[in-house]
């Protein structure tokens, strides 16, 4: 993953929207090898040997969200491919993260 493409670039940007309080959580998902192991998560899965990452943003409107996504710079370069957008709800945790606000 780390030699990806824009790889600087794209860390850059990520610790931007983390001192601003833009993302929450994220990192890259992994798989699991015929034997049941946990795959590498920093290895590319699956048949099209792609990476996968979850990514959990704060976001007033669903516009400001898709632009944090759309100005990544692998989302420029086409290196990351937004598959899904989903509304959550955090509702266990909260308070050990700190996130008890009205």
């Amino acid at each position: 993953m780390r030699q990806q493409n824009h790889w600087l670039d794209h860390v850059a940007f990520v610790n931007g929207i983390v001192d601003q309080g833009s993302m929450l959580l994220g990192g890259p998902l992994s798989d699991f090898d015929r034997n049941g192991e946990p795959v590498d998560p920093t290895d590319a899965v699956g048949p099209n040997r792609t990476y996968r990452a979850l990514i959990v943003l704060e976001a007033d409107t669903e516009e400001e969200l898709t632009k944090l996504l759309d100005d990544d710079p692998w989302s420029k370069h086409h290196v990351l491919e937004t598959a899904a957008i989903y509304r959550w709800e955090m509702l266990v945790g909260k308070h050990r993260l700190g996130l008890n606000r009205a």
